[in-house]
């Protein structure tokens, strides 16, 4: 009973929100300068999974409702629950009337929801979602009918779609005096597009969607071209950089799959996947710098787009601070960025520490949001969070 209702309220939040996704990114690299020029290899890779149909028309369960109820009450006689003189404390008398559910057996399923409240496992928000989704069930529901509206028939899909980037930069940059300098840097990238959807009534098939991601891919090569011109005054410093300027693009694909069971035998009828084309789209930063020692600076960074991501819905435009103070051989950092494309988004913290050995330099750092947390599972968590780390030499 506990791990249905947690179904319930969870399934149903994320459907009846198309803005609940995951999304995660991570970067990695390695870089070298020579004089005026440079070279290195730098990896991104990003996933994404989001509900993209939710049927409610197919809740249907093989129990019929008088079977149910016999099975509430033999729950509640064995914890021991009596509704006599019972005080509703999540839902009202009367919220599950839509499903038939009514009287000991609703205060029951009552008492049930507070204990999973209290333990942690539903928020207020998932319990009023629960509500709704026990009300979308219908009993009686034959399972081995194609035609009926049994859960196992619900045709709920979940996209996940991930890109992946290697790409090898090669930089060069001039100082026309001692004011001004420019920089470019030309990119050879190698993509990999893939996805796959996912209909989670076919629990049983979640591995071999999995497998089905693994395979379906799309490969391809392109490049890409930075430009960035820096501006120097004392104590202050002036740049703008352009990113990806000709927005190149890596190719998706359309495909079909069937998933199948451990004996191999189909399950459900195949699953029609497109996944489209990966545009990384250009950027256009602008930054500014108040150096008044060798040893400190504050920085201002600014995105002049926004750049699209796996999410259709969920788009990147950043402003950010930040302070360095180099004590030795050590860089010390803490600073701070907002995503302006997606204003239910809090600022996030970021700090961060270097360590300067002559030709080499070591660099880690992390963020953190500090405001509103996200809840999975009952327990809350940052909306967003990051880990970084990097190694450059120069010579």
């Amino acid at each position: 009973m506990d791990t249905l209702l947690q179904l319930s309220g969870v399934l149903f939040g994320l459907g009846s929100n198309p803005d609940n996704a995951f999304y995660v990114d991570a970067t990695a690299g390695m870089s070298f300068r020579f004089g005026n020029f440079g070279v290195g290899v730098r990896g991104f890779a990003e996933a994404a999974g989001f509900i993209d149909y939710m049927d409610t028309q197919r809740f249907g369960v093989e129990q019929s409702l008088a079977d149910f109820n016999t099975a509430l009450d033999d729950a509640a006689l064995e914890d021991g629950f009596s509704a006599l003189g019972y005080t509703y404390e999540s839902i009202n008398p009367g919220d599950l009337a839509a499903s038939g559910i009514s009287g000991d057996q609703e205060a029951y399923l009552d008492y049930k929801l507070t204990q999973l409240k209290n333990d942690g496992y539903l928020s207020e928000k998932l319990i009023d979602d629960a509500v709704e989704m026990v009300n979308l069930i219908k009993f009686g529901e034959n399972p081995n009918d194609p035609g009926s509206d049994s859960f196992e028939n619900n045709q709920s899909t979940v996209t996940a779609r991930g890109f992946g980037l290697l790409e090898v930069p090669f930089s060069y940059g001039h100082a026309f005096n001692d004011h001004l300098s420019f920089g470019i840097t030309a990119k050879a990238m190698y993509g990999t597009v893939t996805g796959t959807k996912i209909r989670f009534a076919n629990g049983d098939a979640f591995e071999d969607s999995l497998d089905n991601m693994e395979e379906n891919t799309e490969a391809s090569f392109n490049f890409g071209l930075d430009l960035g011109v820096l501006y120097r005054m004392k104590m202050l410093q002036f740049g703008v950089v352009a990113h990806n300027i000709n927005a190149p693009k890596f190719k998706g694909f359309t495909d079909e799959i069937q998933l199948t069971d451990d004996e191999g035998d189909p399950v459900g009828s195949p699953i029609n996947i497109r996944v489209p084309d990966y545009t990384i789209d250009p950027q256009i930063t602008l930054g500014a710098a108040f150096v008044p020692s060798r040893r400190f600076m504050i920085e201002m960074n600014y995105d002049l787009l926004e750049t699209g991501t796996l999410m259709d819905n969920y788009d990147i435009q950043r402003l950010s601070f930040g302070t360095e103070l180099d004590i030795w051989l050590l860089a010390f950092r803490l600073g701070a960025y907002n995503n302006l494309a997606a204003d239910w988004q809090d600022w996030i913290a970021t700090g961060g520490i270097g360590l300067n050995l002559w030709a080499m330099r070591f660099d880690v750092g992390g963020a953190y949001s500090i405001g509103a947390n996200a809840e999975y599972e009952g327990t809350e968590i940052p909306e967003e969070a990051r880990l970084y780390a990097a190694v450059s030499m120069e010579f």
